[in-house]
């Protein structure tokens, strides 16, 4: 993992969205004309709390099954949070 920016100490992590009772991440497909998203729990990526959320790419390398880009932008999946901060699984 690369080393940590001054300024990076203020974005999310992957330990913040487990705090706030969410499971999953998104991995959208960012080439242009493919829609291609899928959900992945944290635990199947393996991916360590002090994980900064969006550095999630460049430590997994994500390449889309449909049309084998390697540009894609990750989000926190909300679908399974409920309004009192748990998940519904």
């Amino acid at each position: 993992m690369k080393r940590e920016r001054p300024l990076d100490r203020d974005l999310p992590t992957v330990g913040d969205s487990r705090r706030h009772g969410l499971k999953r991440l998104t991995v959208e497909c960012s080439q242009l004309g493919c829609p291609h998203e899928r959900a992945f729990t944290f635990d199947e990526l393996a991916l360590p709390d002090e994980m900064i959320f969006i550095h999630v790419p460049r430590y997994r390398r994500f390449i889309c099954s449909r049309c084998g880009g390697r540009r894609v932008t990750v989000r926190a999946d909300w679908r399974d949070h409920n309004a009192h901060g748990k998940g519904q699984r």
